[in-house]
């Protein structure tokens, strides 16, 4: 059904333009796996190459007015895809070689009782934005993030689609992604990519 409606690509790019969310979702239905995998190929990681997919998704969605000028969605689609992951790689590239350096020049001490107070002080507000998400929403990303299942994995443990599984992952990166860049300021990938891997918390 995705696969015939795509054939009229002008008449749903049309749609989408005019703020139509299911046109769009037969793009990011149809296309999401290919491009699950192209960004994979940059980032080396499952994980990292699904939060950054859905980033592109919802960065079309957003700028959704400049597909009026597109003449085939799938190439616009991987350039976005591209340098969405070129970008991250460069930022993340960025804070390893900075941290790279300081561990180099200088001996890092214990963290203080105020640093230890600041990272629970940050992690409270983390799982304070976790705790606003509805319940189910709350438990995918769980399962996913902390437990580090697939998709595949959710779905099957929860009884519901894969689909249900991506759906709920991308409801909860959109309020992520915003209170991260609103009280952090950073991009969330970076966050996914750097604070997190270091920390047993998230």
């Amino acid at each position: 059904m995705i696969q015939a409606a795509l054939h009229n690509e002008k008449e749903l790019l049309a749609q989408v333009v005019e703020g139509k969310e299911e046109a769009f979702a037969m793009f990011y239905h149809y296309y999401y796996p290919a491009v699950s995998a192209f960004v994979q190929q940059f980032l080396k990681s499952p994980q990292l190459s699904e939060d950054l997919s859905q980033e592109v998704f919802t960065r079309i969605w957003q700028n959704r007015h400049r597909l009026a000028e597109v003449q085939s969605f799938r190439a616009y689609l991987f350039v976005v895809a591209r340098n969405q992951a070129i970008t991250a790689l460069r930022t993340i590239s960025r804070h390893e070689l900075a941290a790279g350096e300081i561990l180099r020049h200088y001996h890092l001490p214990p963290p203080s009782t105020d640093d230890l107070l600041l990272t629970q002080e940050y992690m409270r507000f983390l799982r304070n934005t976790l705790d606003s998400l509805p319940e189910r929403t709350r438990q995918i990303f769980r399962l996913c993030r902390e437990e580090g299942r697939s998709y595949d994995e959710v779905a099957a443990l929860l009884g519901i689609s894969r689909n249900a599984v991506k759906n709920h992952m991308v409801q909860a990166m959109k309020v992520l992604k915003t209170s991260v860049e609103k009280e952090l300021g950073i991009p969330l990938s970076v966050f996914l990519a750097v604070f997190s891997a270091g920390s047993e918390n998230f």
